[in-house]
C-alpha cells in the first residue's frame, strides 16, 4: 500500500471532542452532534499538542495548525508541499514533523521549521516517537535511529530475518 491510501484516523482531544477522518473529510463529534470539515487533500495524521492546538497532516499538502483546536478558524499551513505523517511535541516545546518526502523537520518554536541535513533522517519516515531523553525514528526502509539531546543520531541494531518483512508501528 502507498502512504496515501485512505485510512481512518482519530483523536480524542483534551476538551472531550472526538476527531476522526476519512479521505479528505475531518469529522468533529461533540455533545451528540457531528460537524464535517473538508480539506483539499487526503488526511494522513491528526494530532494535538500540549496547549490543545490541533495539527492535521495532509498527503502532499503540509500540516494545518488550528490554534486552540478551533477547526472553524483560519489555519496556518506549514511544510505545504510535503506529506506530514506524524507530529511530535517534545518536553522543551519543540515540534518534530516527519514527512514521506524529505524526512524529519524540527521547529524549536512555531513558524521556524528546520530541515534535517543528516542523511539518515532525510528519507521517507514511517514513524517518530519519544521515550526518555531520546527521539526515535523509523524509516520506510526499515532502519531505526535514536536522536539524543545533543542531536546526535545513532542507528539502533535490531534483528532482521532475511526473508521476513519487518513492519514498524508506533
Amino acid at each position: 500500500p502507498t502512504p496515501y491510501n485512505p485510512k481512518l484516523f482519530s483523536l480524542h482531544t483534551k476538551d472531550n471532542r472526538l476527531l476522526f477522518s476519512y479521505k479528505s473529510k475531518l469529522f468533529e463529534y461533540r455533545n451528540g452532534s457531528i460537524i464535517e470539515h473538508s480539506f483539499p487533500k487526503t488526511i494522513i495524521s491528526i494530532q494535538e499538542d500540549q496547549e490543545g492546538n490541533t495539527w492535521v497532516g495532509l498527503a502532499r499538502g503540509g500540516v494545518y495548525f488550528f490554534e486552540n483546536g478551533i477547526l472553524t478558524g483560519k489555519p496556518q499551513v506549514f511544510l505545504k508541499d510535503f506529506s506530514v505523517s506524524h507530529m511530535l511535541f517534545d518536553n522543551e516545546n519543540g515540534i518534530w514533523a516527519s514527512t514521506f518526502e524529505k524526512g524529519i523537520f524540527y521547529a524549536p518554536f512555531l513558524n521556524y521549521f528546520i530541515f534535517s541535513s543528516q542523511a539518515e533522517l532525510s528519507s521517507s519516515i514511517a514513524g517518530i516517537t519519544s521515550f526518555g531523553n531520546h527521539i526515535y525514528v523509523a524509516t520506510s526502509s526499515n532502519f531505526i535511529y535514536a536522536i539524543d539531546k545533543a542531536n546526535q543520531v545513532k542507528e539502533l541494531p535490531y534483528y532482521k530475518e532475511a526473508n521476513l518483512q519487518t513492519k514498524i508501528n508506533f
